[in-house]
């Protein structure tokens, strides 16, 4: 299974028989016997921005370390700023390139660690141009208001969301419109 992010340029492949289970937040991948809430053959993905402190390798060591859990250093693709927390019920690597961190949880059954090796292998990350322009275009506002919007719970929160960031909105008959874009844009 080949998966790419598009608008991101995030890429890797998984054996034959794992699928993407699509809406769901984070990112989530089933195997040929996973399913969600299982504890085999899932694996997760978040995509974030992340603090210029925990950059360094060695900072994420102290933030991630739990008491009897393992930390250690891999590759992912062709990325080295990878540290990996081994806890007993799960691993989880960390994984920052240009400014995005990538945070994959996954379980040790045997599927799984297969399909996390040939993630590892065939990873590959947006150039440092289009990580930037991500990241501006997620710390904008606007946008962050529209997701904020998005994942409401009612209609009256997501218009607070909008009109807090901003963004205008005009009352019509039976509902009410934000205008996301200025004529400028």
């Amino acid at each position: 299974m080949y998966y790419e992010r598009k608008n991101l340029g995030f890429s890797f492949e998984l054996p034959d028989g794992w699928r993407e289970m699509v809406g769901n937040k984070p990112l989530t991948f089933c195997g040929p016997n996973g399913y969600i809430g299982c504890t085999s053959e899932v694996i997760q993905i978040q995509i974030a921005t992340i603090l210029p402190k925990y950059v360094d390798p060695c900072s994420r060591e102290k933030f991630l370390a739990e008491p009897g859990a393992e930390i250690s250093r891999d590759k992912v693709g062709d990325e080295t700023n990878v540290v990996v927390l081994k806890r007993q019920s799960n691993g989880e690597m960390s994984i920052v390139r240009d400014g995005m961190h990538y945070c994959i949880t996954y379980d040790y059954d045997a599927t799984t660690m297969k399909a996390i090796k040939r993630l590892k292998e065939s990873a590959k990350f947006p150039s440092c141009e289009k990580a930037d322009a991500i990241i501006q275009q997620h710390s904008d506002p606007r946008t962050q208001a529209v997701n904020k919007a998005i994942n409401a719970g009612t209609a009256e929160e997501a218009r607070r969301f909008l009109s807090d960031a901003g963004i205008p909105a005009t009352k019509h008959s039976g509902y009410t419109e934000h205008h996301i874009r200025d004529k400028n844009d």
